[in-house]
């Protein structure tokens, strides 16, 4: 219904097209997710939809686009506070499989024995 909505640019088509980025992005619908939220941010360049697009990016694995794309955002709108929470997320995310990776790629004699 939102899809539809949006396609045919109905009224409160907006608010169609934001409902519906958020019920692909829980149903791990990325690429659907990440096309609404363009095309609104093509349409009028919200904030909450340029955010949606470091969400999708986010939940999909793709880190450094997510980074990308909430440097830019945060440079282009430092007041608007959700940003940096989504940034918290990318460097958490970030600093969590810095160190996996690290391990994983050291030689087995630099690995403590228990």
């Amino acid at each position: 219904m939102c899809q539809a909505r949006f396609e045919k640019r109905a009224q409160y088509w907006l608010y169609a097209a934001r409902i519906g980025a958020e019920l692909y992005l829980r149903l791990d619908k990325h690429t659907q997710a990440q096309a609404l939220y363009a095309a609104v941010v093509d349409a009028r360049a919200l904030p909450w939809a340029k955010l949606g697009i470091a969400r999708t990016q986010l939940a999909s694995g793709q880190i450094v686009p997510a980074r990308r794309t909430l440097d830019a955002m945060i440079g282009e709108m430092p007041q608007y506070a959700d940003s940096y929470d989504v940034l918290g997320r990318v460097l958490v995310n970030r600093a969590t499989c810095r160190p996996l990776s690290k391990s994983i790629n050291a030689p087995p004699s630099s690995h403590p024995v228990a």
